[in-house]
Formats: structure tokens, sequence, C-alpha cells
């Protein structure tokens, strides 16, 4: 039998069942490595967090890059390489990924999570450059309204963050 024949079934937090196949749940770094088909789970695998649309979004993923090879991470020095001070690179996005993340904001940040939760670290790289790309040129408030962030300044420490960046 090959290994595309072999499924996994999960239980979404709303109670829906999707079955998968191996090669989308070898994408899933939550539970590799993964090499052995035979050792898949039998039982539904349960996924408290992500509901059946956001699981659906990251199987069409999974299904569309299952023949990418996902390079191994890269080692890090100091924080300050790590985030790319000095070396601001482009965001740089595929058509076909632009379009499967042309959805809902709220949508995004599921998709975000349960690639985080299921640790499928090109689809978070992805939710979160889109996130990058949808504040770009956002006023601070705007950015609030965006990712849902209270605004706990005082008039005054607005006032005094204004002068202070003010020639920025």
């Amino acid at each position: 039998m090959s290994s595309s024949a072999y499924e996994v079934t999960f239980q979404t937090s709303d109670n829906e069942t999707i079955v998968v196949n191996w090669e989308v749940f070898r994408k899933f770094g939550i539970y590799s490595p993964q090499d052995d088909p035979d050792a898949r789970p039998r039982d539904p695998v349960s996924l408290p967090n992500v509901n059946a649309a956001t699981f659906q979004k990251i199987v069409e993923y999974c299904e569309h890059h299952k023949d990418d090879v996902i390079p191994p991470p890269q080692e890090v020095d100091s924080f300050t390489n790590h985030i790319g001070f000095g070396s601001i690179q482009p965001i740089n996005i595929d058509d076909w990924d632009r379009r499967f993340m042309q959805v809902e904001e709220k949508m995004i940040f599921d998709i975000i999570l349960a690639a985080n939760y299921l640790d499928i670290k090109p689809l978070l790289d992805l939710g979160t450059k889109t996130i990058g790309e949808l504040i770009k040129g956002k006023s601070p408030e705007e950015i609030r309204r965006l990712l849902n962030i209270a605004n706990d300044f005082t008039p005054e420490e607005t006032a005094q963050i204004q002068r202070e960046t003010q020639r920025y």
C-alpha cells in the first residue's frame, strides 16, 4: 500500500471529523518525525484549539505544499541576528500563497495559531508575513484595532510619545 493511501483522522474543536492523507499529516511538525505510516495514530487526533474551517484551510495549504522540502532551522547566534537588525529582508509571498491568505482577518489569526500549534513553520511564517503586510503604513490606532489591543496609554503618555517620535 502506498503511503498516500494511509490516512489520519482528526477531531476539531467544533466536533468535526476530518480525514487527511499521510503526506499531509507528515507536514505537521508536532507529529514529526513521521517516517513510518504504520506508526500513525489509529484513533482520531483531538485538536482542542482548532476549528473545522481553520483545519480545512491548514489541510489545503499542506496539500498544495506537500512536495516542498522544508529547510532545516538555521542557527541564530544572537537576538539581534534573529530579528534581522541591519538586514531587513523584503516580504516575499508567492501568488498561490497570497491568494490562500486572502481571507478574513480572524481566519488569518486562526491559521497562525493553528500553524503554531501543529508546528507548520512555513505556514506560520506565511501568516505572520501576511499580518506584517496588513500593518504596513497603518497608524498605531489602526494597528491596535487590527490586533485587538487596548490603548492603555494615558493622554499625557500619548502626548509624550508623539513629542518624542515626531521627528521620525
